[in-house]
Order: structure tokens, then sequence, then C-alpha cells
């Protein structure tokens, strides 16, 4: 508004000046009279007036030129952006620049962790992962754990399957009786306790004996993973059962023969060939593996032979083994007390 009041003054007011100029030349009046009020004639200014005229003239126009400038730069709108336009702007430029992540594996429910930082388990989509590099692992149980660097690119998927080997088998072997010393497939380990790592998979003999003690033998199937053997030689555990065939003197009859610290005992349909004995009535416990035959003869003279059905006698011989073993433990803890 100001400036528009300015510029029909200047342009008004120099038009009036000019007419001035214009009528006062043709009446033949001097110049300074456009500047006289009254009727008396002023005296005719110098020639040395008319440059400070037009000097004053001139500084006149350059300062309505400049309060014109001013003018239009106060009144041009100022552009305001709200936040929330920000925000999704700035929303819109990041939703732009993310990656994707798509993460299988061999081994399922194989856990995923991202640059430190757990995300989830196989398979999983990853979706707004800044683009760039980024750590990622997988593991499994009895896996070794996949890990690597990838390289994201913006507006990219990048697909990622890892391949986890097995872990190699581990042995555990303690021992309530430390420094039991330990073999497998009658190699020499050491002492208990200790992990054996440089192992196959597959089924081995065990065996950990220690001073004083009767010697624990067994057969550990090893896969994948730790297995942990726990030998006792202060505690004896006894459960074992056996399908048999109880041969008479005529004939023969079939039961189960089962034997635990409180005894052995053989159950049979036939109730005449059934017994029962603590293990310290057994007088005769021997096994004849070529013949697959297990006699027992108990106290007061009772005379059992059992067989098995089985090709092979080794039931009969793992049987024999334990119930020998828990009759050994029991006779040296009565003597020792």
């Amino acid at each position: 508004m100001i400036r528009e009041i300015i510029l029909l003054f200047v342009v008004s007011g120099g038009g009036v000046v000019r007419r001035k100029v214009r009528m006062t030349a043709m009446m033949g009046r001097p110049m300074h009279s456009l500047f006289s009020s009254g009727s008396t004639v002023a005296p005719a200014p110098s020639r040395h007036g008319r440059p400070v005229l037009w000097i004053a003239l001139a500084i006149l126009a350059c300062g309505i030129a400049v309060a014109g400038w001013l003018t239009g730069k106060r009144e041009q709108p100022l552009r305001i952006e709200a936040p929330l336009e920000q925000s999704v702007r700035k929303a819109e430029k990041s939703e732009v620049m993310m990656a994707t992540l798509r993460i299988d594996a061999d081994a399922p429910g194989a856990r995923i962790v991202v640059d430190g930082r757990a995300v989830g388990v196989v398979p999983r989509t990853i979706d707004g992962v800044m683009p760039g590099r980024h750590r990622v692992r997988v593991d499994a149980v009895d896996r070794i754990p996949w890990e690597r660097e990838v390289n994201l690119i913006s507006g990219e998927t990048q697909r990622i399957h890892a391949r986890l080997a097995a872990t190699p088998p581990r042995l555990r072997v303690e021992s309530d009786v430390p420094g039991a010393m330990v073999f497998l497939d009658r190699r020499y380990l050491g002492k208990t306790p200790l992990t054996a790592r440089e192992i196959t998979r597959g089924s081995h003999r065990l065996d950990v004996s220690v001073e004083g003690h009767e010697v624990h033998s067994e057969t550990v199937d090893l896969d994948a993973g730790e297995r942990t053997v726990m030998v006792r030689f202060r505690q004896m555990l006894l459960n074992e059962r056996l399908a048999v065939v109880h041969r008479h003197g005529i004939g023969s009859c079939e039961g189960e023969l089962i034997a635990t610290l409180q005894g052995l005992r053989y159950e049979s349909s036939n109730r005449e060939h059934s017994f029962s004995a603590t293990l310290d009535a057994i007088e005769r416990f021997e096994v004849d593996y070529l013949k697959k035959n297990l006699h027992v003869r108990l106290r007061g003279g009772r005379k059992f032979n059992f067989t098995i059905r089985n090709e092979s006698a080794d039931p009969l011989l793992v049987f024999h083994r334990e119930v020998e073993r828990a009759r050994s433990f029991l006779a040296r803890k009565y003597t020792s007390e």
C-alpha cells in the first residue's frame, strides 16, 4: 500500500511540475516563479542554483526507490512448514533410503542376531534396515554359528541362506571320586573331570577306573553336541530286566529276571520255579557265552539255568556284569563298615 501511494505521488507530482514549467514558458515567466506563492515576481536565481535542484531531485528519487524496495521486501509472505509436514517429509526420505534383509538357514528355528541385537528366528524378513555394513550372526543348538558382514544397498532386498555345520561330538566325564582315569576305546584320555573333543560320531566304549573301586564300563553313543557321563563309585544303581527262558530238567518256562540292590528274582507264570533272593544269598553266578547260558545257584542248593531267544548272548553278558558290579560294591561297603 505504501509503495502504491508513493508511486502515485511521484507520477502526479511530476506531471504538475512539468505542466507548470510549460505554462510558465509560454507566458514568458521565469522558472523560479513556479515556486512563488504570491504575485510579486522574485528575482531570477543565479545560474549556480540549478545543479543543486537536480541533485536534490536525484536524492529524492533514490530515497523513493529504496523505500519501495524495503516495503516490497517486508510484504513478501513467510513460508512456514509445520513440524508434522517436516516429519512426514523426513519419513518419506528415510523410507526410500531403507533396505530389506531376508534371512533363512538350514537349521529351523535358528536365532538371528544383527549388530549384536537379537531380532528373531529364521525364516525372517527384516524391513527398514539402514543401508551400509551390518554384522549378521545365525546360531542354533549343536551347530557351529554362522557369521558374516553384509553390505545393504538402499532400496534393495538382500537374501541370506546360512548353512550351519553340526558341532563335533564332545564327551564330558565326571566322577564322585576325583581323579578317576578315563579310557575311550581303550585309549587313555586323562583324569576326571575332563572333556574330550576330538571324537568321532558313533558308539564308543568308555571305561573309568579309580583305585579301591570297581571299573565302570559302558557304551556311549555320541552325536553332535556334548554328552555328560557321571560315574558314581560311591553310589551303586542297579535296575536290570531281562526276558529269559528257564531250562528245567524236563521242559522249560519263560519269565523275566529282575535285578535291583534289594536282590535278584525270577518272575514266571510257573510259580513253582519263581524265586526271590538277596544278592548276598547268591553263591554262584556265572555266564557261559558260547552256550548262551546263565547259571545261578542260591544259598540252600537251588540251581537255575537261563537262556535267551536272541541270537547273541550279549544281553546275558551285560546282565551278569551289572549284577556282579553291584555285588562287589555291596561287599566292599559291608567290609568297610
